[in-house]
């Protein structure tokens, strides 16, 4: 596939668009292709672009304002700074909704 393609040029090539530093980022990046988590291309500059499917909410009180999510906290580790629209990553076979209502 092309996303194959794209992977074995960035496994000859410089990481440094994918922030990719040891192998073993490398193995993961190929293990999302292969999975269909995500799609890598080259762009015209021969660089690796990853391409992932999200989905995010838009979600507006009557008076205008807007929900954000201003942090994350994961296993009971310290919030995390990280303002954003809530959503996530679309599983492989999921449709838009699907992933809105996991």
């Amino acid at each position: 596939t092309i996303s194959h393609v794209a992977l074995d040029h960035v496994g000859a090539t410089s990481y440094r668009h994918l922030t990719i530093t040891r192998q073993d980022r490398l193995s993961a990046l190929s293990q999302e292709v292969t999975d269909g988590l995500a799609l890598l291309l080259l762009n015209s500059q021969k660089e690796a672009c990853r391409i992932k499917r999200i989905v995010t909410l838009r979600i507006q009180r009557e008076d205008g304002r807007i929900f954000f999510q201003i942090g994350k906290s994961t296993c009971g580790q310290p919030l995390t700074p990280n303002c954003c629209l809530p959503g996530g990553h679309v599983k492989p076979g999921e449709t838009l909704e699907q992933s809105i209502q996991r």
